[in-house]
């Protein structure tokens, strides 16, 4: 899973690990929603976010056609967790286009409710 491009930030609670583009680095422990959506092409994937490898409980979604995936959690995060999202069925291929047009194929927001 890529994410090349970074959106606009409100703080530094969470920035992307240096080099990285599917790994993002918690500096603020609290409570967070995170909301991500896919443009998937093959039916039947499943994703879901992990903080230091380590699944998150209820992050799980699937797809069982292709089109657009979205999956939303309220998770606690830990200062110095490195969080993930990840793709359980393996590799996935991802809508750059449609009718010709580029599009964002994936996206991931982070929203923090709570400080620790």
């Amino acid at each position: 899973m890529s994410f090349e491009i970074d959106g606009p930030s409100n703080g530094t609670c969470i920035t992307r690990v240096a080099g990285e583009d599917n790994q993002f680095l918690v500096n603020e422990a609290g409570v967070y929603q995170i909301t991500y959506e896919l443009n998937v092409q093959e039916a039947g994937r499943s994703f879901a976010l992990f903080a230091n490898g380590v699944l998150l409980a209820g992050t799980t979604y699937g797809e069982n056609s292709q089109g657009l995936l979205t999956g939303r959690a309220i998770v606690t995060l830990f200062e110095n967790d490195v969080v993930t999202l990840q793709n359980l069925n393996g590799e996935a291929t991802l809508n750059g286009s449609v009718t010709g047009f580029g599009v964002v194929s994936a996206s991931i927001i982070f929203e923090q409710w709570t400080t620790a």
